[in-house]
């Protein structure tokens, strides 16, 4: 058994029991390495920053790689942050370690196309858009033509190397493109996509923008009316859909019924976030933090009070004032928890 096979194990058994000190180390990682952008889209909350995460801090997350399951790298722009490649790197020495890259795709040219797909990494690409004027409505300054020019050079080097690499659609459903989802099925089969991901806006940065708090009727009944033909036409071109957006009933009554909250983020997973001070968090929405990547051990910061209060808390369904309200009041389903 490989010591990443035992931990996972040990980790499973002890996330089974509840435990508040755990002896496995975390399975999965997320970072938000830098907050630095080159687009500056309607609805982000971390701009304007140019925050990077200290050398000496990004310097801790290479020895918990052997016992990762996944790590989900962030930004801002991650292909902006100067130690990003070192670390892509790094995490594809290990076979069993997952890269999972949140970006907006337009800087990637065909030298990081090739290390992308060199480290077997998964891309999650922010578009928001399947048409060139919304998306540059939403995408700002972004150009539809130079997301088009990134896809073309992932897509070539995987021709050049036999292999598809594994791309998803991230979808933030707001006034600006509600009304065009079934666009991103066509789209996403036309550039080798596997999945689609709409989720809700949460928060108000783009004035308007927000269709779900408060609820606006009319909008919300013009996008369930389309997501039918958009669940269909995916199936139909064996594309997955993964939709977190509010039912029909939920949207209509208003916010959900209050329920004990099921998370596993407390006993799998630590989320460092160089844009809260490289503070980190057992997961990105989470509220209070478990330690400083700067200041802290990895060891201290997973067994430390704040993570002990987590497991407790979710163990014993007392999470409501502690966790994030986004999760207490339900608007993430349990694929985002798990």
């Amino acid at each position: 058994m490989t010591p990443f096979q035992a931990n996972l194990e040990l980790n499973d058994r002890e996330f089974a029991a509840k435990l508040e000190r755990l002896e496995s180390l975390p399975v999965k990682l997320g970072a938000v390495l830098t907050t630095r952008c080159n687009l500056r889209c309607i609805m982000c909350a971390r701009h304007p920053s140019e925050l990077d995460l200290a050398p000496a801090a990004a310097a801790k997350l290479p020895p918990l790689f052997p016992f990762l399951q996944d790590v989900n790298w962030q930004g801002g722009e991650p292909f902006f942050y100067p130690g990003f490649r070192e670390l892509l790197d790094k995490a594809a020495e290990h076979a069993q370690l997952r890269q999972h890259i949140v970006t907006n795709g337009t800087l990637i040219d065909a030298a990081w196309a090739k290390a992308i797909v060199g480290a077997r990494a998964r891309l999650i690409i922010s578009i928001d858009a399947a048409t060139p004027a919304t998306y540059e409505k939403i995408r700002r300054p972004g150009k539809f033509a130079a997301l088009l020019k990134a896809l073309d050079a992932l897509n070539g080097e995987d021709a050049r190397a036999g292999v598809r690499t594994h791309k998803e659609i991230n979808v933030a459903v707001m006034r600006a493109n509600h009304a065009e989802l079934p666009a991103f099925v066509e789209f996403a089969r036309k550039h080798r996509f596997s999945i689609v991901n709409f989720h809700p806006v949460l928060f108000q940065e783009a004035p308007g923008e927000n269709i779900f708090q408060p609820g606006d009727a009319a909008a919300l009944e013009r996008l369930h009316a389309q997501l039918p033909e958009v669940l269909a036409a995916a199936a139909a071109s064996g594309l997955q859909v993964n939709c977190t957006l509010p039912a029909r009933e939920r949207a209509a009554a208003g916010a959900a019924p209050r329920r004990p909250l099921d998370c596993a983020h407390p006993w799998r997973q630590l989320f460092v976030d160089v844009s809260r001070g490289a503070d980190v968090y057992p997961e990105c929405f989470c509220r209070v933090p478990l330690g400083n990547l700067l200041t802290d051990g990895l060891a201290e910061i997973w067994n430390g009070p704040a993570a002990r209060e987590y497991r407790r808390r979710l163990a014993s369904g007392e999470a409501l004032n502690f966790c994030s309200e986004e999760c207490t009041r339900g608007c993430f389903d349990g694929s985002r928890l798990a």
